[in-house]
């Protein structure tokens, strides 16, 4: 059989035994639906951007498991870190950081400096966690610095808020180099503390999936990675309406519905996914989950 329904890679795998079918199926893809090559194609923009004293900025806005880490990693591994040519230290193109839970100007400085195994000793001063953690982007050459979940500077009080922003401002200012913001909606409201730091990035929605054109495509790629022996038709009307309502557009939900389905089309020895395939994995939508979690709990 040709199985044209599938891409190369999943053709190759597609007569194999349901563990390595399973483990093709769970391995991270790229899906480059249009609006994530937007971004990439954005942040490659601002890569090769001249240094300035006022670099832009951007904020990747999406709702939670919405695709926008998936986004960034893409980007990241087209910069991977590598060895400096005498060996004594990384070079780092771009960085990845998560904000902390717990936000203030020395603890996000803490953790720029973690995300590149530097430790400080405890106690010191927040201008001296400033001044190693300037001091070592330069050394790794870092043009381009990632900070994931910026909402959790809501945790904090308004002040520390205001001071993390100028921070993330000033070291924008200071190496001349973009910052890539990562939030959900309320990434928005951060950014309203400080209308300084908020004219400086610009805000890239990514919203949640329609019933659209967009999405069937999507569908269409996801088949072609799922290596099934006959084909689903999972773009076909019925099926995609389906997902979508069960899904509710969440890009991470459209994956995990579709990969409980493919397990149990291994498992049934259907080799493709039905209708009611989707009733067997009994998929709760996100906005059901803990009202039916509390359900059990008192049933």
């Amino acid at each position: 059989m040709s199985y044209n329904h599938l891409c190369d890679q999943a053709r190759e795998v597609v007569c194999a035994d349901a563990r390595t079918r399973l483990r093709f199926a769970h391995s991270e893809r790229w899906i480059g639906y249009t609006r994530a090559v937007e971004a990439v194609e954005h942040l490659e923009w601002l890569y090769d951007h001249p240094p300035r004293s006022r670099m832009p900025n951007m904020l990747i806005c999406a709702p939670t498991n919405n695709g926008k880490t998936t986004i960034a990693k893409r980007f990241l591994r087209r910069y991977p870190s590598r060895p400096s040519d005498d060996g004594e230290h990384e070079i780092c193109p771009v960085l990845f950081v998560d904000i902390p839970h717990t936000p203030d100007p020395q603890r996000l400085y803490h953790a720029i400096l973690a995300t590149m195994n530097i430790y400080l000793p405890s106690g010191r001063a927040t201008s001296a966690y400033e001044a190693e953690t300037l001091r070592h982007l330069r050394r790794m050459q870092t043009r381009m610095l990632f900070l994931d979940d910026l909402q959790n500077l809501l945790a904090g009080s308004i002040v520390r808020t205001r001071q993390s922003l100028n921070l993330i401002r000033f070291i924008g200012n200071a190496l001349q180099i973009p910052i890539v913001a990562l939030g959900t909606q309320e990434a928005l409201q951060v950014m309203q503390a400080d209308p300084q730091t908020a004219n400086r990035f610009e805000v890239f929605p990514i919203p949640l999936w329609k019933l659209d054109d967009e999405y069937l495509t999507l569908l269409d790629s996801f088949e072609k990675l799922l290596p099934l022996r006959m084909a689903s038709g999972l773009s076909d009307g019925p099926f995609a309406a389906r997902v979508h309502t069960l899904s509710e557009g969440f890009l991470g939900e459209i994956a995990a519905i579709l990969l409980r389905a493919f397990r149990r089309a291994l498992k049934d020895g259907q080799e493709r996914i039905t209708l009611d395939t989707l009733d067997a994995v009994r998929f709760v939508p996100p906005s059901r989950r803990r009202v039916e979690a509390v359900q059990a709990l008192v049933a």
